[in-house]
């Protein structure tokens, strides 16, 4: 929350705006779900770059109309626009290099079939959390343990992995 004083004819007036969880990212204290709605359309796919005050590196925002042959990917999608690290290993770090904490995701194998995947938890440059797993294509709520909180960087080494809904804190 953020509190605005405006004075308005010789009068204090207090004004308390909540933003919304986009505005929120990063904020200590705060718990996010990322979602990809609205990055890209329902039969649109791009790189995710810079997003929700993350950076998120070999990892493209797809669109629910796309890939329909791939259970994996339309069995994550829990909106209209779901992620997946297509290129090799995916990325994700806070833009001001800062700790968060991921807590939880919905994440499958992209396509028909299972899929080796490694979630490392990095901070300063020093693996400090691991979660091996096969995933399958449907979706999977993968929760992460304490080795996973206070961390600046974490990368999904895995082929073609998708997920939605990430859970993170600051």
């Amino acid at each position: 929350m953020r509190t605005l004083y405006v004075t308005i004819a010789g009068s204090l007036l207090l004004i308390s705006i909540y933003p919304s969880d986009a505005e929120a990212g990063g904020v200590p204290g705060t718990k996010e779900r990322i979602s990809f709605e609205g990055v890209v359309g329902r039969h649109e796919q791009s790189p995710l770059g810079d997003y929700d005050g993350f950076g998120w590196g070999n990892i493209e925002a797809i669109g629910k109309g796309l890939d329909r042959d791939e259970p994996g990917f339309q069995s994550v999608v829990h909106g209209k626009v779901a992620a997946a690290n297509l290129q090799g290993t995916g990325i994700i770090g806070r833009d001001d290099n800062s700790r968060f904490t991921l807590k939880s995701g919905h994440f499958a194998a992209f396509g028909d079939g299972p899929v080796p995947v490694t979630f490392n938890a990095y901070l300063d440059g020093v693996l400090v959390g691991t979660l091996s797993m096969t995933l399958q294509p449907a979706d999977t709520l993968v929760q992460f343990d304490r080795t996973f909180a206070h961390i600046d960087r974490l990368e999904i080494d895995g082929h073609i992995v998708a997920f939605d809904n990430l859970h993170v804190s600051f």
